[in-house]
């Protein structure tokens, strides 16, 4: 039975807070504050409004207009955490619908810097897909260059430091991943770009489908990250963990729930982490929130004791309740 998520050790948590961190796996979309986006749609006069159908693709009636409004920084709260009422699309497009020109990149990356900084962040590792911030018109590069820029900007001012990992979302076809990377490439030599990253909707788009997207930067300086072993049943997430870590030959993994059960068929994904010196990106809020019942379901005492790299994230905070870094500390100490 899954236990609800309680403050007990409000002097632990006090503690943590103090707490200088770097994380790894956090997603720009998935972390936008309700404030900033409340303070942009406000400035530029857009009105956001909820979904007309729920998670099941049923239509939602509304009994007047004000009701679908999204006029509050405690409405778009309260919306940015209903993912098991909406459908993701619909949540996370509420900040990326806001992240479509030059100005909006800019100011939400230095919002971003400032949230990072409120949470004693010293170093970020920064995901987002460059493809869903191109539907006013800007180029794939556009958007890449002006996100520096705000980024610049952002640590200027938070004095934190930021780097970006530029993510394919695995439901295009993998034609398309590859002009994709392509671009991104372009990016290879700059110091803030740390390299690529696969997210999305896991099942029906297997690590295998981006292979070729993913060997364009096997000679690069270019690191990679997968998102694998997340969203489908145990057998097809340990796959996907063995062919990230083999075909795609990933840096890090994302998630990796099942990982303690070690063995896909004849192979040994524990041994494989720590032979090719792969981080394991665990998000365990993120994860509590749909995938495991119990945080300690994710064994990760027991992957530190074998060797892997373990590291703790936040994924996608503004997301769900105690979704800050420092409750993914707070509980996983709990």
């Amino acid at each position: 039975m899954k236990r609800k998520l309680k403050i007990k050790n409000p002097k632990l948590l006090e503690k943590l807070k103090k707490e200088k961190v770097n994380i790894l796996h956090i997603h720009w979309d998935g972390a936008v504050p309700p404030e900033a986006i409340y303070k942009l749609s406000k400035r530029k006069g857009i009105e956001l409004l909820l979904p007309e159908y729920d998670i099941q693709n049923k239509f939602i009636h509304y009994a007047t207009k004000e009701d679908q409004k999204l006029d509050s920084v405690k409405k778009i709260m309260s919306f940015q955490r209903a993912l098991r009422k909406y459908k993701m699309v619909d949540v996370f497009n509420l900040a990326i619908n806001l992240m479509q020109e030059k100005s909006d990149l800019s100011e939400l990356a230095v919002e971003h810097c400032r949230y990072l900084k409120s949470q004693n962040i010293e170093y970020a590792e920064v995901r987002f897909a460059p493809q869903y911030h191109t539907k006013k018109g800007l180029s794939i590069d556009k958007v890449i260059g002006y996100s520096l820029e705000g980024f610049e900007k952002g640590m200027e001012e938070t004095g934190i430091k930021v780097k970006l990992i530029l993510t394919i979302g695995r439901e295009i076809d993998s034609e398309q991943s590859v002009k994709l990377v392509k671009e991104f490439l372009k990016y290879k030599d700059n110091e803030k770009i740390r390299g690529i990253d696969l997210a999305g909707e896991e099942m029906e788009n297997p690590p295998e489908k981006h292979y070729e997207a993913f060997k364009l930067t096997f000679d690069t300086s270019f690191r990679r990250t997968v998102h694998a072993g997340e969203m489908c049943g145990e057998k097809e997430n340990l796959k996907n963990i063995y062919t990230a870590l083999t075909l795609l030959r990933a840096n890090g993994i994302g998630h990796a729930i099942p990982l303690y059960k070690r063995y896909y068929k004849n192979h040994d994904l524990i041994e494989l982490f720590i032979e090719n010196n792969v981080r394991l990106e665990s998000n365990p809020i993120s994860n509590y929130n749909f995938f495991i019942e119990n945080i300690e379901d994710l064994h990760l005492d027991q992957l530190v004791d074998a060797g892997v790299l373990v590291t703790i994230n936040p994924d996608d905070p503004a997301m769900w309740e105690f979704g800050d870094e420092v409750y993914n500390l707070y509980f996983l100490a709990e």
